[in-house]
């Protein structure tokens, strides 16, 4: 049981970590000279996929899903959203799906290198995932997308056992997002 508040705290410090950062006045100052986009479309994280298309990925039954944290940064600032599942039945499945989208390009290589740092900091080990986006990676439970200049997810995944399992079934669901954001 303890294993499980430990993976949780992680997950939701790196999500906390990634959402806040800099003060506004720091991020203008930083990126006042690099090509400043908009979002594709509104993120929702909770909009992206139907709990059925949850379902079927992961052959289980889910509760009804949790709108998390979400934040519509507005021209020039970091957005993010946020939406979590929980099995209703049989061996207990948590899934949360993170989104977050920086209009500043080269904000995603950066973070990137970031998050790399942080999880061997750590002593978290780093696995490649191939297919998806322009980069990812898996480690401890979480699946990271790097997606065009801009987009960035998490998909992270407790519950299934099996690594192997996991990073496929959120390498999916993943996919499915990202054909949406496009």
């Amino acid at each position: 049981m303890k294993k499980h508040y430990s993976i949780l705290f992680l997950m939701f410090a790196s999500v906390f970590f990634f959402s806040c950062g800099k003060t506004d006045k720091e991020k203008t100052l930083q990126n006042k000279n690099k090509a400043v986009e908009e979002p594709k479309s509104t993120l929702n994280a909770c909009s992206m996929l139907d709990k059925s298309e949850i379902e079927k990925i992961l052959d289980i039954k889910m509760k009804e899903p949790a709108q998390g944290r979400s934040k519509d940064g507005g021209k020039g600032n970091i957005s993010f959203s946020e939406c979590s599942y929980e099995s209703d039945e049989g061996s207990k499945i948590f899934l949360s799906i993170y989104i977050r989208f920086s209009p500043f390009k080269e904000d995603a290589l950066t973070t990137l290198q970031s998050v790399r740092n942080s999880f061997k900091q750590s002593g978290i080990p780093i696995f490649d995932v191939e297919g998806i986006g322009d980069a990812a990676f898996w480690g401890r439970n979480q699946l990271h997308v790097f997606l065009d200049d801009n987009y960035y997810i998490i998909i992270t995944m407790i519950g299934l056992r099996d690594r192997d399992n996991a990073i496929d079934k959120s390498k999916i669901i993943a996919q499915k997002i990202a054909a949406v954001i496009k």
